[in-house]
């Protein structure tokens, strides 16, 4: 069972770690941003936003080690990884809001909608069954979005993907100490 010091320095350690997993994400956003002028930095985005989840990985590994001597079940994995992408998640709207507040004026959905309208995405999405002017009329939609707005979609699209990305990462990062884990010491972490 986890102590009340274990429970308290879970919560410090999985918030500074999800400060850090924010920290990427907001590099992997900027990095999106400046990739719609060039396309290294959509890569370096891409690769930022992958690694980041292997980044917790080792964080939420290194938290077991040392606070709870190598022995983490389930529900303690995967609280400590909510608390850590909601934290990161957090981060991430933070940053969004700033900059869509007071840096992008009208050049995301510009670049966006350029890149909806192109001949190659056209085709793709009459594919779905899509119109040009269903396009033009999500473009309108999305660019009379107020700065807030669009970060709080953003947000609900992140709060989703943390939660589901949260249960592989405490399935990998649960360890139990040499224990079975049908014996009843085994989940006392649960």
């Amino acid at each position: 069972m986890i102590t009340s010091e274990e429970y308290a320095r879970m919560k410090t350690c999985s918030r500074t770690d999800g400060a850090l997993v924010g920290v990427m994400w907001a590099v992997s956003f900027i990095c999106m941003i400046a990739g719609f002028r060039n396309p290294s930095w959509s890569l370096a985005s891409m690769l930022v936003g992958v690694v980041s989840p292997f980044y917790g990985f080792s964080l939420m590994r290194k938290f077991c080690r040392n606070v709870l001597g190598d022995n983490m079940g389930i529900g303690i994995a995967l609280g400590y990884a909510i608390m850590m992408l909601l934290c990161a998640t957090l981060i991430l709207a933070g940053i969004q809001l700033i900059y869509f507040q007071f840096i992008d004026h009208g050049y995301f959905i510009e670049c966006y909608g350029s890149i909806l309208r192109s001949p190659e995405m056209a085709k793709t999405l009459e594919s779905y069954g899509l119109s040009a002017q269903d396009i033009d009329s999500t473009i309108t939609v999305i660019s009379e979005m107020r700065p807030i707005e669009v970060v709080i979609q953003f947000l609900a699209g992140n709060v989703i993907l943390s939660v589901i990305l949260s249960i592989p990462l405490a399935m990998f990062a649960k360890k139990n100490g040499g224990q079975n884990i049908h014996d009843s010491k085994g989940v006392e972490g649960f």
